[in-house]
């Protein structure tokens, strides 16, 4: 949250943090992204892959805010 891509995918960036406490066997990572950011949901999905973790995208329209709710859908990943 907060982090460029190229930051977050360092070897000790709080996005890595956050993963390392996720068992990649029973984590699925949701990957929220506009329409200008389909690169860079590419690198992070590939990323994620490497690592063992299934991700599922959920592209939204130019402006609208990222977020999710404990009673939205759940995400799952192809």
């Amino acid at each position: 949250l907060g982090q460029m891509v190229s930051s977050a995918l360092l070897p000790d960036s709080t996005f890595r943090q956050v993963l390392a406490g996720h068992d990649p066997q029973r984590t699925t990572v949701t990957l929220w992204t506009y329409p200008d950011s389909f690169e860079q949901f590419r690198t992070v999905r590939e990323e994620l892959y490497r690592l063992g973790y299934t991700s599922a995208g959920r592209p939204i329209p130019e402006g609208y805010p990222i977020g999710g709710s404990p009673n939205g859908s759940r995400s799952s990943a192809q």
